[in-house]
């Protein structure tokens, strides 16, 4: 019951922004959603990168998501 709350009103915040809010936010949040995503499986499989390299990395992955837009 402790992430399924969270998962109920995260889902209708989603919702919400998928169909009331301006595309460039939606965009802004995707972005933001898989940067943080990135981070945890970069951090969980690549125990090598540290810091700089990390984020370097991150951003280079989101440059698609980002030119989609």
């Amino acid at each position: 019951m402790n992430r399924v709350i969270p998962g109920i009103l995260m889902a209708v915040g989603w919702l919400l922004l998928l169909f009331q809010g301006p595309p460039l936010l939606f965009w802004a949040v995707m972005s933001g959603g898989a940067g943080v995503a990135l981070h945890e499986v970069f951090r969980m499989v690549m125990t090598s990168l540290r810091s700089w390299r990390l984020y370097a990395t991150i951003i280079l992955c989101l440059c698609p998501v980002l030119a989609a837009f």
